[in-house]
């Protein structure tokens, strides 16, 4: 009865990763996911510098790391995938499966390009043997990873252009584009009408960088003063040179952030 019910498990498993493989894939140069980022957008340090934070905010650890490559690790939790991974990759005595990804930085004198080289299912069993399996195989997960990347390139560009509105830097700016908060957003999160300012994008190396705040935070005061996104600049201004208490919904949770205002 056990064998039959794994073997359901498999055939189901299949079933899922046929219909997933039939998605048209990506074709790249490398085979590989990867994107390039012209150089006078942005440095390859820069590229390398922001990608690297942003996979650390979405919960993923950097356990190597060189101006080369950057390899991290991420359990992969309790989801329905997670446990079909456990049993393919292992037994009931196998370490839970963690998400691995490698990140290759190559610096052309045109173009950083960025290319991931591995994204994989690993666990490790009682005797110390790894099993791995690699999740580029299926299209669809190919796809999104160079969707992903295509993120990065989307905000350099947006940076270089302007096309955020409000500015980064200058007096009484700390260096973020302000958005605003939908409204079904502002009923979920419970929010006061009209108070908060979304971050759209961050400044690299900004004072807002610096300070930990991100794409996707919502700043609620400073110093105590509800912010909107109309009396955001009277708001700072006043505190050019100086550094600002800042009270943000981030990750669900209520941060506050010192952060130097611009002067």
């Amino acid at each position: 009865m056990k064998f039959l019910k794994y073997l359901s498990i498999l055939l189901l498993i299949s079933s899922f990763l046929s219909c997933a493989s039939q998605v048209v894939r990506y074709e790249t140069a490398s085979g590989q996911p990867e994107i390039s980022i012209p150089t006078e957008l942005a440095s390859k340090k820069e590229v390398k510098d922001l990608i690297v934070r942003s996979y650390q905010e979405a919960g993923w650890n950097l356990i190597q790391d060189n101006d080369y490559s950057s390899k991290f690790i991420r359990p992969c939790g309790g989801s329905f995938s997670c446990v079909m991974g456990q049993v393919l990759l292992g037994n009931s005595y196998s370490t839970p499966p963690n998400f691995e990804i490698t990140l290759s930085w190559i610096g052309m004198e045109e173009k950083t390009k960025v290319l991931i080289s591995d994204y994989s299912l690993s666990t490790q069993m009682a005797f110390g043997q790894i099993n791995r399996s690699s999740l580029l195989g299926n299209n669809k997960t190919f796809n999104d990873a160079i969707n992903n990347l295509r993120t990065f390139l989307t905000y350099f560009e947006t940076i270089e252009t302007g096309l955020y509105e409000g500015g980064s830097i200058g007096p009484g700016k700390i260096g973020f584009y302000p958005g605003t908060i939908k409204a079904e957003n502002r009923i979920e999160m419970n929010l006061e009408k009209n108070i908060g300012v979304y971050v759209e994008a961050v400044q690299l190396y900004g004072n807002a960088f610096d300070a930990g705040i991100k794409r996707g935070d919502i700043l609620l005061k400073a110093n105590s003063v509800k912010l909107t996104v109309d009396n955001l600049s009277s708001v700072l201004k006043p505190f050019s040179g100086e550094l600002v208490s800042i009270e943000a919904l981030s990750n669900n949770q209520i941060k506050i952030f010192e952060v130097f205002v611009q002067d």
